[in-house]
């Protein structure tokens, strides 16, 4: 990562190289399809994202159909369809195939979408005739000359010969992906302006895409993006890899009119309404059919000195904003590390199936802390956990940031944390206002260890307060390590609560931390 003043910016250019860069993008953006798609890749889509935060940022006007804009969530996804027959490189033997999205319900801003292909580079035009209505009313309503809302991408993730979805970008600068027998959960976002800060988060949008079309043989599919707000603008590249671990790579330049209080790389957003952390008098009434409902159920770190650390989520009673910071971060990533069914029972949206999602750094991203912000929510409809990484130094008027990473969705458990990780934690409310918590430990480094000889087992809690009763004993169903203790009433702040298993000078697990409400 490097944060530079925005002349600046391509370092490995010399100053006359650059400005001939300038000379020779522009003249391809003036060209015509048939010489800009020769050349066209990222370093056009920065230059784009320069000379437009130059300008001043104009909000664009809707002009939704009220018909469209009255669609609830059932009634935009139940009532226009995208005719698959008409996908983009349907029928071309090609691994990928795109479709766009119809603006209604919340998605209310159009987005320009362009194809690269050996043509060249040419606008999608918006064309009713690539969607079934429902409701023919519908179709009456949207205008000839309309726009888009998103783009998503198809290939054949499960069954060959079968397109699946693959990636699909829709709203703001969220995205979501899938991996082979995944079911759709969280999101990735393109980037976050002071989400969680006193004066109020800014929404950037994506309004503009750049499709490459794929070659007959390729293994992954490459698209480009520009996203804007009143304070930013950014250029964002996204290559695909289709799999069981879906992987995504992604490049950013981000580029400000206006400082920001933080900026948040590579955010990510999940939910989380209850699970077996939640205390029962807070649990809703719905627990009765489903034990458990969360997208996601713990935030897990590497940090630069190699440490792993498990924070496990929390649906709280007022907004909780906690902070990792580290040197060089390893990775994080909001996990869903619950596989059973059986401890959610529901088949409707299969909770068990949804992808966790790791942030593996290509740079080193150099000084500053994974944040994490959990926010009260009474409703599963509702993405109430986000994630990020924030540089040390906040950006101001003028200032570039570019950063690689590649995102992994993924439902393995066992891949992206320590030896032995903490796999369940559960808590109950004493009659004397303590707390008794139980959290499990599991993996490689317990499996072999004798039940007659314990490892040891560190607990604290952040004020300094003694905690009482520890037990460790191991299950011998499944080999996994039980730690029991105490946590004693008092104080009106949060706690921060640790844990870990050792035996002498070895660490056996990541460190469960926890943030304790009063």
């Amino acid at each position: 990562m490097y944060i530079e003043k925005r002349d600046g910016f391509i370092r490995s250019f010399h100053p006359a190289c650059r400005a001939a860069l300038g000379v020779v993008i522009g003249l391809l953006l003036a060209a015509g399809p048939a010489q800009a798609g020769q050349f066209f890749g990222f370093e056009h889509a920065v230059e784009i994202a320069r000379r437009k935060v130059a300008q001043p940022h104009v909000e664009p006007p809707s002009n939704l159909p009220r018909q469209l804009a009255e669609l609830d969530y059932q009634g935009y996804y139940g009532r226009i369809h995208y005719r698959p027959e008409k996908a983009l490189w349907a029928g071309t033997g090609l691994p990928f195939q795109a479709q766009m999205f119809h603006p209604g319900h919340y998605f209310t801003r159009s987005v320009r979408v362009n194809l690269i292909d050996e043509k060249g580079v040419r606008q999608l035009p918006f064309d009713r005739d690539l969607f079934q209505y429902l409701d023919p009313a519908l179709r009456d309503a949207v205008p000839p000359a309309f726009g888009y809302a998103g783009v998503r991408l198809h290939s054949p993730l499960n069954v060959p010969g079968r397109f699946d979805d693959l990636i699909a970008f829709l709203g703001g600068t969220y995205f979501r992906a899938l991996g082979k027998d995944q079911h759709y959960g969280l999101s990735a976002r393109g980037v976050a302006l002071d989400t969680a800060e006193s004066g109020g988060e800014e929404f950037p949008h994506f309004t503009e895409f750049w499709l490459v079309k794929p070659a007959p043989d390729a293994q992954t599919v490459e698209l480009f993006a520009l996203s804007e707000s009143p304070r930013m603008v950014g250029a964002h590249r996204f290559v695909v890899r289709p799999g069981a671990t879906t992987q995504v790579d992604c490049e950013v330049a981000l580029f400000f009119r206006n400082g920001v209080s933080k900026v948040g790389i590579a955010p990510l957003t999940s939910m989380f309404f209850y699970g077996e952390n939640t205390a029962k008098d807070r649990t809703p009434s719905s627990a009765a059919f489903y034990p458990e409902v969360h997208d996601s159920d713990g935030l897990s770190v590497l940090t630069g000195g190699g440490e792993w650390i498990y924070r496990p989520l929390t649906n709280p009673q007022k907004l909780l904003v906690s902070s990792f910071s580290t040197q060089g971060p390893k990775g994080f990533g909001l996990l869903q590390r619950d596989r059973n069914f059986d401890h959610y029972l529901d088949l409707k949206h299969e909770y068990e199936r949804r992808p966790s999602l790791w942030v593996e750094p290509l740079d080193d991203w150099g000084k500053g802390r994974v944040e994490l912000v959990q926010i009260p929510t009474d409703a599963d409809q509702n993405d109430n956990i986000v994630a990020y990484w924030v540089p040390e130094r906040s950006p101001v008027t003028g200032d570039q940031i570019r950063m690689r990473y590649r995102l992994h969705w993924y439902v393995d458990p066992t891949v992206f944390r320590a030896g032995g990780g903490a796999t369940a934690t559960r808590m109950r409310t004493l009659s004397n206002g303590g707390r008794r918590f139980l959290v499990v430990f599991a993996g490689p480094t317990l499996e072999g260890l004798d039940a007659s000889q314990p490892p040891e087992a560190l607990v604290t809690v952040g004020d300094g307060r003694g905690v009482s009763d520890v037990q460790v004993r191991r299950n011998p169903y499944d080999a996994s390590w039980w730690v029991e203790f105490t946590v004693p009433s008092g104080g009106n702040n949060p706690l921060e609560l640790r844990a870990y298993l050792k035996r002498g000078n070895d660490f056996l697990t990541e460190t469960w931390s926890y943030l304790l409400e009063p």
